[in-house]
This record gives C-alpha cells, sequence and structure tokens, in this order.
C-alpha cells in the first residue's frame, strides 16, 4: 500500500465505524459540504503517467457523489454513490473503466472537432482533444438516452390520456359524487388538455415517420 492509499484508509477509516463501505451522505458533515459546492480528495493514484483523484463533490442540499476524475479534471467512468474502505478495491475499480475505454484513433478525434491535419499537435494536445471527444460522446449518449426516456413518456402521456377522451373536448373518469356515492361515471370539459393530447400525437407521428425514413441512394 502506497502513501497516498495509507492516508485514504486513515481518512476513511475514521468515519467507517466498523462498516467496509460508505455512502457518499456519511461523508457529507465530516468533510464540511454542508452549504456550497466542495471538491475534497480522497485519493490519489498515477496510472501510466497520469493522476487519477477519488473525489467527494458536491454539497447537502444540491446532492453529493463520488466520482473518479483524470489529471485535466475530466471525470472516468460515472458518479457513483458509495465507496470500499479498503483503497483497492476502489484502484482496482479506475483500472476496470479505464481498460473499458479504448483510445479513440486520432483521425477519428480530428475529424469529430475538424481539426487540421497538416498542423502538428503536441502530445498534452492529443491527449486533451482524445479527452474532451471522450467526454463529448458520453455526453451525446447520456443526452440519446435521455431523449428516448422522454419519448417513453410522451407516449404513456398519449395512450392514457387517449383512453380517458370522451368527446371532442372532454376526458372521463370515476369518482365520488357530492351524494356520496363511489365510483360515479366524470367527465369534464377539458379542451386545452385535449390540445395538448392531439400535439404530442403529431409529435410522435413525425418522430416515428423520421425513424422509418431511409436515406437515398
Amino acid at each position: 500500500m502506497n502513501q497516498n492509499q495509507h492516508q485514504y484508509t486513515s481518512n476513511i477509516g475514521q468515519f467507517a465505524g466498523g462498516k467496509k463501505t460508505l455512502i457518499d451522505s456519511d461523508l457529507v458533515l465530516q468533510l464540511g459540504h454542508t452549504k456550497s459546492q466542495s471538491t475534497t480528495t480522497l485519493l490519489t493514484i498515477t496510472h501510466d503517467g497520469i493522476e487519477y483523484d477519488l473525489n467527494l463533490a458536491g454539497y447537502e442540499s444540491n446532492g453529493v457523489w463520488f466520482e473518479w476524475v483524470n489529471d485535466a479534471g475530466y471525470p472516468v467512468g460515472d458518479i457513483f454513490g458509495d465507496i470500499s474502505v479498503d483503497p483497492n478495491v476502489e484502484v482496482e475499480k479506475l483500472l476496470a473503466l479505464l481498460a473499458e475505454g479504448e483510445t479513440p484513433d486520432w483521425g477519428t478525434v480530428m475529424n469529430y472537432f475538424g481539426l487540421d491535419p497538416s498542423f502538428s499537435y503536441s502530445d498534452e494536445q492529443i491527449a486533451d482533444y482524445i479527452q474532451q471527444y471522450l467526454s463529448g460522446i458520453a455526453a451525446e449518449e447520456k443526452a440519446a438516452t435521455n431523449a428516448e426516456t422522454a419519448l417513453k413518456l410522451l407516449r404513456s402521456f398519449v395512450t392514457n390520456i387517449e383512453a380517458m377522451k370522451v368527446g371532442e373536448s372532454g376526458v372521463g373518469g370515476t369518482g365520488s359524487c357530492e351524494f356520496g356515492h363511489e365510483n360515479c361515471g366524470v367527465t369534464m370539459d377539458w379542451p386545452e388538455l385535449v390540445a395538448l393530447l392531439d400535439e404530442a400525437k403529431v409529435l410522435l407521428q413525425q418522430v416515428d415517420g423520421g425513424a422509418q425514413c431511409s436515406p437515398t441512394a
């Protein structure tokens, strides 16, 4: 165990109380993440000449998390909510993350940013562009996932409101009436909701139509 790992064990051990795993909220008060955005480095290791920090980030009222970042400040992998009191466990997780991420071809990175291939880039610039490329791809993938989730919610909205639609501008359901009867049929005139339903259906038709289109030769 190197000095950094020994320091990690000493720092984390005092808060562990015999537990083998700590969650992010266990360290909020102890490390002062209570009023403003804060970052506390818990562990630093060097791998292939690059330093990586295991940080606790955020603050109490806005959420806290653990993350690995490289010496350029770019995250490695996703944020996570718990850590082991054994630093070797966290180091192994980092190495697994690094092994998963293949270094992209430099030509692909240049095309992505529109860089001039005739220019001579330093090793530091190349490493920085590659990291920006990986971060950009990760952000695009996350945005695509969020968009897919939004579409699922929109489809659910359309399905449920369509089932409740009554006539041209109403929605219906069941409820209790003023005379104490339960499961009474209730119809409301709600043209605004029906208009939103129609707009949502048109939007989904456009999305589905665009997905079915294929490039022509």
